[in-house]
């Protein structure tokens, strides 16, 4: 006995098997994408993150992050998550979250797949609440190798930036007003004015550095000049986003925490050399802010 079925019929069997098929990888890439983002934000594990990813992987986005501006190589996005992690403290942390019903994947040929959805980025720093610092799409061509689901390239755009250092300032006087602080005095490091730089550091500074040891404010000033006046020398600081957390010293002033970045010029290209935690005291004096007291330690 011979069965026939309709073209009709055929086409819904086939979209049927289909439709768990891609059911089914949806789950699989979800689950490969939980796995890596644990492991870039939380763990660090390097080489569960380096299993995530084929050999040709290409990163690319609309806007720079500082990091990974542009096009980017596996070897380049490693590296970067790399530092990332070697500067993570437990001072903040960041939590990636997907947008509920964005995430679509389809099948675009054997062994190939996309994914695409919206996500979203949680910063919490010290005892302040979590904030969103980052939403963007996304989206990510996986390819199957040897039964194992990697990342081929990933694309991010329109990716919307939030500042959760601004929003505290919009709130906190005081937060506002050391970190301004903080900014104006290592504006005048990173341009080389030792006349404005001067003017934020107090007479009685204390100045603690793990390799250096603990030096005053004649000593600071006297190397400032010498470094500035050597065209050869070159140094940026640069803050780690959401690092700085900000506490009142009754009477006094308030004290300011959080980790920075140092970079230097190697055969003409800039090139990060230090990351350290710091702790400042700040005096306030007279209406002014005066930095007294440095600890600036765990360089790396």
């Amino acid at each position: 006995m011979k069965i026939k079925l309709s073209v009709i019929t055929i086409i819904m069997f086939c979209s049927k098997v289909h439709a768990q098929s891609t059911a089914g990888l949806e789950g699989k890439l979800r689950a490969k994408d939980s796995l890596l983002f644990n492991a870039v934000l939380k763990t660090c594990d390097l080489k569960q993150v380096d299993a995530s990813f084929a050999a040709d992987f290409l990163y690319s986005q609309d806007k720079g992050d500082g990091l990974a501006p542009g096009l980017t190589s596996r070897a380049e996005f490693m590296g970067n998550i790399a530092r990332r992690c070697a500067v993570k403290t437990n001072q903040f942390s960041v939590r990636r979250e997907l947008a509920g019903g964005s995430v679509s994947v389809s099948l675009v040929g054997p062994g190939t797949a996309t994914q695409t959805g919206v996500q979203r980025f949680y910063m919490t720093a010290g005892g302040h609440l979590e904030q969103l610092v980052e939403e963007s799409h996304f989206t990510r061509i996986w390819v199957l190798q040897k039964g194992d689901w990697k990342m081929s390239r990933e694309m991010d755009y329109q990716i919307e930036m939030h500042d959760p250092q601004a929003a505290l300032a919009g709130t906190d006087p005081l937060y506002s007003r050391v970190t301004a602080a903080d900014s104006s005095l290592f504006a005048a490091y990173n341009n080389r004015d030792i006349t404005a730089l001067k003017k934020w550091f107090a007479a009685d500074l204390e100045f603690y550095h793990d390799k250096g040891g603990l030096t005053h404010y004649t000593d600071n000033m006297e190397n400032f000049e010498k470094h500035f006046k050597d065209t050869a020398n070159f140094s940026r600081r640069e803050l780690v986003r959401g690092s700085q957390q900000v506490y009142p010293l009754n009477g006094y002033g308030a004290l300011e925490t959080g980790v920075h970045r140092f970079y230097t010029k190697i055969n003409g290209q800039e090139q990060l050399t230090a990351t350290a935690n710091f702790i400042n005291v700040w005096h306030l004096d007279d209406g002014a802010w005066k930095l007294s007291r440095v600890i600036s330690y765990d360089h790396r």
